[in-house]
């Protein structure tokens, strides 16, 4: 199995494990309702009943073996990138970020980022998908070089079904 870099910087941004520190800013997005509609969540009866998916998250982040990184600007955690379906060589991620920071290309600096170690570790097809009508979603996978597969998946969330969209990249000859 692939081993990940223990942190990826780019321009703006640094991919990192998560921290303890994280905890509270991370159950705050994992119970965000804006966060909740396009990055498939449970519902938390209540904050603190996110603390469990927290502590998985972070643990998960600690293995090099998974593909889990806290997104970080000036050492603030404003999102995170990780993998959905492992069957390597091929790899589908999900990515989220604090809707204070979207439509700023933090987005798509992180999943370039993700799709260069991706590439470097190996994996030959980097697939993600977002939800029919979720335009700045596809925007960010266009610009970091994605393309639609043609196939699409009826997925039922939130009691409602959504049609995902999938795209994908596959790494250069």
């Amino acid at each position: 199995m692939p081993v990940r870099s223990e942190s990826l910087h780019t321009a703006h941004l640094v991919l990192s494990p998560f921290s303890p520190d994280d905890a509270e800013r991370a159950m705050d997005m994992l119970t965000d309702q804006a966060i909740g509609r396009t990055y498939m969540l449970p519902e938390f009866p209540c904050r603190e009943a996110s603390r469990p998916l927290f502590e998985r998250l972070f643990c998960l982040s600690q293995n090099r073996d998974r593909f889990i990184y806290s997104i970080r600007l000036q050492d603030e955690l404003i999102g995170w990138i990780n993998e959905t379906e492992n069957a390597f060589p091929v790899i589908e991620v999900g990515y989220v970020i604090h809707p204070s920071f979207q439509n700023q290309g933090y987005a798509t600096e992180a999943l370039q980022a993700a799709i260069h170690e991706l590439f470097g570790m190996g994996y030959t097809r980097i697939r993600a998908g977002f939800f029919a009508g979720n335009t700045p979603s596809q925007r960010v996978m266009e610009k970091s070089g994605m393309q639609p597969t043609g196939e699409t998946v009826e997925i039922p969330y939130r009691n409602a079904l959504h049609t995902c969209i999938l795209f994908e990249i596959q790494k250069p000859s």
